[in-house]
This record gives structure tokens, C-alpha cells and sequence, in this order.
């Protein structure tokens, strides 16, 4: 793997999906029980099988990642399987936010999007008593680039004012055509202790 940097949003490592900040998995038609669709946790694994996914319902939505510890975000990874081994690859991500979740409110001076509490992210997500969500980076990731594996910045007037985040959220706004599902191969988060 050539992007070096440690993830901490591996599911192996010590962190996890959180249930209540994370959209519903894809189930198609006349599916039954956990048969056909994997987990939201299998975005948080280094497996890049073809069809190894999580795929969440519709064009858009969310997956909340409790991190193993408090860190300093400074990238986000996006991975999907290259676009010629692609069964579909309208079902990639495209258009994504990633937010921060801490308990402590930013530094002064930034130019931060910054929700506080009782404020929603995205559709329903409720920010809780006592907690921030930072916004970190809003990117694309791009299936006509030559690397299925793309790494995005937190810009330094972001990072320069954040603390530390326990959880994150990844947004997805849109996908690359599918209506039914998108899938998310893996998101990785990229900082220092």
C-alpha cells in the first residue's frame, strides 16, 4: 500500500462504525437477512476484493467511525476497486465531506464550519450535549483518475485550530450515477495522536 500513513479508522486496529451516526445497508429486492449485503464495518477493513463493500442505500449518506483514540486529523482515504475491475462503478462515491467529532470546541481564529449542539448534520444526525462536529475536507474522489486509492488534505488553516477527535463522520453527497446504493470500499483517517 503506497499511501504510509497510519489509519486509524481501521476496524482491526481498534475502531468501529457507530450505529446511530451511520446510514442503512443496501439490501436488494427480495433479499433476506445478512446474506447478500456486508456490514458498515467492512468500510473499515483493508480487504479490496470486488464486492467486498458497504453498500448504503441511495446516492448519499453517512457512516459514523469511532476512532481507537483521540487524534489530530490531518488526511482522509477514500478506496475503491480500479474502475476496470468495477462491477459498477456508477455504485462509487463522489462528492464527500469528512467532519470531526470532539468534546472540545475549537480554537479562536480559525475559519471553521463548525456545528455545535442540537444542531443536525446532513438529514438527521443530531449533534450531542457538549459536542462539536468540525468540518475537516470536502472533496471528490474521482473515478477517472488512474489511482483507485486517492488521499485528501484537512487543509492547515483547519488542522492549525482543531483538537483532538474521538469519532468522525464520512458524508457522502453523491454518487457516480447509481440511485439504488453506493458503494464505500474503504475510508481510512489519516493523523497523530
Amino acid at each position: 500500500d503506497y499511501v504510509g500513513l497510519r489509519d486509524f479508522a481501521l476496524y482491526d486496529g481498534g475502531a468501529n462504525f457507530i450505529p446511530s451516526w451511520t446510514s442503512q445497508t443496501f439490501k436488494p429486492y427480495g433479499a433476506t437477512g445478512d446474506s447478500v449485503s456486508y456490514g458498515p464495518h467492512e468500510a473499515l477493513d483493508a480487504n479490496l476484493q470486488v464486492g467486498h463493500c458497504w453498500p448504503l442505500s441511495g446516492a448519499s449518506g453517512q457512516l459514523g467511525i469511532a476512532l481507537p483514540e483521540p487524534i489530530n486529523i490531518t488526511h482522509a482515504t477514500i478506496d475503491h476497486v480500479p474502475k476496470v475491475l468495477a462491477p459498477d462503478i456508477t455504485t462509487a462515491p463522489r462528492h464527500f465531506s469528512l467532519w470531526g467529532y470532539s468534546d472540545k470546541a475549537p480554537s479562536s481564529g480559525g475559519d471553521l464550519q463548525v456545528l455545535r449542539e442540537g444542531d443536525i448534520l446532513g438529514d438527521w444526525i443530531i449533534v450531542p450535549d457538549g459536542g462539536f462536529f468540525i468540518l475537516l475536507v470536502t472533496a471528490e474522489y474521482d473515478v477517472t483518475l488512474a489511482s483507485h486509492i486517492q488521499t485528501f488534505p484537512v487543509p492547515s488553516s483547519v488542522t492549525a485550530h482543531s483538537p483532538a477527535y474521538h469519532a468522525a463522520i464520512l458524508d457522502i453527497s453523491s454518487n457516480w450515477g447509481s440511485l439504488q446504493h453506493t458503494c464505500l470500499y474503504r475510508v481510512r483517517i489519516h493523523g497523530h495522536p
